[in-house]
């Protein structure tokens, strides 16, 4: 393939980085994923290739969907397993026992975290502050991580909650409380964060244990069919292979992530192609990024914008 995008089963343990330059050697051609993920998480990593890189800033903003496991009464300072244990809170996991009325306080701690609201990032995280990442800063300064964090939030939605399930485990002493559940949510989610604020509402502390991504936008894939014992940090490209979803043509990325379309008279192609503005009627098209036709064979998109007056839209070739 030349040009399109490729749903990627990133395993745990690798980096999205790493996948997307072994898609790159394999294809023979630069590339570049549509939404990060951090190295314990899994899941599903949507990577452009060839000319179609240029599409990424169109379908950053996707809303995802995760499979999230979180663990009651830990602190760490990364928010997940892979920190060190900082803290625990004992007592709330002696005190309290997995039945009807703990689930309905778990279900009104989660419900205080659902709409919009602004967002604090995780100090250990690649979010970038003045040219650095955050998890540059918390190596050198953790308290200057921790106000620049607080001055960066981001607004961020979560849409939806559900399939929420409670478990003790006993392996350790006193038991643990584990909590499962997916989430839709909108894109630059810290799920980190969430589980964070969810022990929060619930008066204690967690961290997440397990993470996977589901769902991109509309790309999705059979995550229940996914072998987890080969979840594994394998560098051969032969075991790339097996993680390769799908693939799809850049005609078929336009199709499926951009709904509206302008057909244009033939006469006006070249125009469009060297990026000269054409008007149109407003009463057939908004504001709003568009799907380029010219007798069937698309060639392009275009976003329109209102002129002063309102009557006529300025479409400007944006790819």
């Amino acid at each position: 393939m030349k040009d399109g995008l490729i749903l990627v089963y990133k395993r745990k343990g690798n980096t999205s980085r790493r996948v997307v330059e072994k898609i790159s050697k394999k294809y023979n051609t630069k590339a570049g994923h549509i939404g990060t993920l951090d190295p314990m998480a899994k899941g599903l990593l949507p990577i452009l290739v060839g000319n179609s890189c240029k599409l990424s800033k169109y379908l950053m903003e996707h809303d995802k969907t995760y499979l999230v496991e979180m663990r009651f009464g830990y602190h760490t300072e990364t928010l997940d397993s892979e920190g060190d244990i900082l803290e625990e809170d004992i007592q709330f996991r002696e005190n309290n026992i997995v039945d009807n009325e703990f689930f309905d306080r778990i279900i009104a701690a989660m419900k205080k975290e659902m709409g919009t609201k602004k967002q604090i990032p995780p100090i250990y995280s690649a979010k970038k502050l003045n040219g650095n990442k955050l998890y540059e800063i918390a190596r050198k300064d953790k308290e200057k991580a921790i106000e620049m964090a607080k001055e960066k939030a981001k607004e961020i939605t979560i849409y939806n909650m559900y399939d929420i399930s409670l478990k003790e485990l006993w392996d350790n002493n006193p038991k643990d409380i584990v909590l499962s559940f997916k989430v839709e949510c909108s894109s630059g989610t810290y799920i980190r964060s969430l589980v964070r604020d969810i022990a929060e509402n619930m008066k204690t502390i967690a961290i997440m244990t397990d993470l996977k991504r589901i769902t991109v936008g509309e790309y999705s894939f059979d995550y229940e069919e996914i072998d987890e014992e080969k979840d594994k940090n394998e560098d051969s490209q032969k075991e790339l292979d097996e993680i390769i979803l799908k693939e799809y043509t850049e005609e078929e990325i336009l199709k499926h992530n951009f709904k509206n379309s302008i057909n244009l008279d033939k006469n006006r192609k070249k125009a469009f192609l060297v990026g000269l503005s054409t008007r149109i009627d407003t009463n057939m098209y908004s504001d709003g990024i568009y799907l380029v036709s010219i007798e069937d064979e698309i060639i392009g998109l275009r976003r329109n914008k209102r002129w002063r007056n309102k009557k006529k839209v300025c479409s400007k070739q944006i790819c």
